[in-house]
């Protein structure tokens, strides 16, 4: 077992004993944790217990009771325990690019107030890492503080595959990575100075480990639960977070009908019905004044349910297209609908590798004649995986597909949450669609931000977030006034024939 895993697996059964963490991240193989009852205090030279109690207004019981090695001696170097509230005092450890004033507005205390019970702090001194008191008889009681949520706790239910052994499998490393970039998330969101409670519960592939999670009283006072990839995990985790009015983030699939039922859920991935419909609308609008056609071998495809509505749609737009639809279609298929004209347009009836390759081997004799033709191709999210060995081919017949996810590789806050992750991880993420990590990171940064702004009045607020997603960005409707949440985010994503690649979100009503 590698060392990662290893500590992967202690993590986990940690968490299975009830501990609560603060702040929670993974980094080079070390697990660092933070109580939100404490935090630490690494000794430095010339500093004792007594000491450290009379610095932190805390009784010396106090810290022996956390730290129970500490009435034999401390040693520079080692990290205690320090109770992180007193009745007078909160304490806090400036981050980076905190300031004075961000520290008091966080709190609600002026900074007068801040700089009195700390007299050695001053501008100079005010540097990250140090730890501060913040008053608490001097804080804001007129604010309503039940509107944020200061202290974010998050129950991350997946099947990591350790019950069954079977987390080496894909999807078994699929959830992994899941896990692994909402922990690259917990650190930037840390930076902001957002404290987060992380619980994480492997739950297998079944739901006989469900109700015994359940049962446990920390998962009822969660903030937000995130997990459940089979139907029946999905309904379970459902019902509960409509018994404890606890916000529910279904995350992979697109094939559930809970949000219909339940009004706390919230589905990233479109359901195909709504996401069809949606693109059907932004693809006669695009294609209003091209020369359609439908390349459907033998009328058939895995995405023929999508062929079928943009057809449906057309005809009621009156829109023309046309159809090859013969078992093995040859040039002479191919010549004979198109138009010179016109830019002609084709969309295929199924997202796989090999019917996409036919075609483009059929359009590129045409490219070769002296005849011109312009030519598009219009596609399916698989495609993003394929574009990395087919990149010359997507430019030269300026592909067009949709998706829900989409990462421009070439943007700087992509390549830096690849860096991070290959830093903290030594691997690359898994060449799938979509990337896990990036959905982890994304929901992480996402959910956890708006719930410290707005707390209880999450669904209020759902689309007043000003965060664009590294692969997702969400906009959330209601399918009706009584139901839960669905993403209607939508991307259009373009290979230019001038070696570009554009993406723009489309919301379409």
């Amino acid at each position: 077992m590698s060392q990662k895993m290893f500590v992967f697996l202690l993590f986990v059964t940690i968490l299975f004993s009830s501990l609560k963490f603060e702040q929670v991240f993974c980094a080079k193989s070390v697990l660092f944790a933070q109580s939100e009852d404490y935090f630490q205090h690494t000794v430095r030279q010339g500093e004792t217990v007594y000491s450290l109690s009379k610095m932190y207004g805390i009784p010396l019981e106090d810290i022996y009771h956390l730290n129970p090695k500490s009435e034999i001696g401390i040693k520079v170097g080692t990290q205690l325990k320090i109770p992180s509230k007193s009745d007078l005092f909160f304490y806090h450890i400036i981050q980076s690019k905190e300031t004075l004033y961000s520290v008091s507005q966080k709190y609600r205390v002026k900074e007068e107030d801040i700089l009195e019970v700390n007299p050695k702090l001053s501008i100079e001194t005010f540097t990250t890492g140090k730890t501060i008191c913040i008053p608490v008889s001097k804080r804001d009681t007129c604010i309503n503080e039940s509107q944020g949520v200061h202290m974010v706790k998050v129950a991350l239910l997946l099947p990591f595959g350790l019950k069954d052994r079977t987390y080496k499998n894909i999807r078994g490393r699929h959830m992994l990575e899941y896990y692994e970039g909402l922990l690259v998330a917990l650190r930037d969101i840390k930076a902001n100075g957002i404290s987060v409670s992380l619980q994480v519960f492997d739950i297998g592939s079944e739901i006989s480990s469900l109700q015994s999670i359940f049962n446990n009283p920390c998962i009822q006072s969660v903030n937000l639960i995130i997990g459940g990839v089979t139907g029946k995990q999905i309904k379970l985790i459902s019902d509960f977070s409509d018994k404890y009015n606890i916000p529910y983030v279904i995350p992979f699939t697109s094939k559930c009908d809970e949000p219909l039922f339940h009004s706390n859920t919230y589905q990233i991935n479109t359901p195909q019905p709504y996401l069809y419909s949606r693109v059907s609308a932004a693809f006669c609008s695009k294609y209003k004044d091209a020369n359609i056609i439908f390349y459907s071998p033998n009328f058939s495809g895995n995405k023929m349910d999508f062929v079928d509505i943009v057809q449906k749609d057309l005809k009621l737009r009156e829109i023309a297209y046309k159809v090859i639809g013969d078992s093995n279609p040859a040039y002479s298929d191919v010549i004979k609908v198109l138009d010179g004209n016109k830019n002609n347009v084709f969309v295929l009836s199924d997202d796989g590798q090999d019917i996409l390759a036919k075609l483009i081997c059929l359009l590129k004799i045409k490219k070769e004649s002296r005849t011109y033709f312009s030519i598009s191709l219009f596609g399916y999210p698989a495609w993003q995986v394929y574009g990395m060995k087919q990149t010359s081919d997507f430019f030269r017949f300026n592909v067009v597909f949709y998706s829900i996810f989409y990462a421009d590789f070439t943007s700087q806050k992509v390549k830096s949450f690849c860096n991070s992750y290959r830093y903290w991880y030594s691997k690359n993420l898994i060449n799938s669609y979509p990337r896990y990590g990036m959905l982890g990171y994304d929901m992480g940064m996402f959910f956890i931000q708006l719930l410290n702004k707005y707390g209880i009045s999450l669904a209020e607020n759902i689309n007043k977030s000003d965060y664009l997603g590294i692969q997702t960005s969400f906009y959330f409707e209601r399918l009706n006034n009584y139901s839960g949440f669905i993403n209607t985010n939508l991307y259009w994503v373009e290979f230019n024939k001038d070696f570009t690649i554009s993406s723009h979100r489309i919301l379409v009503k």
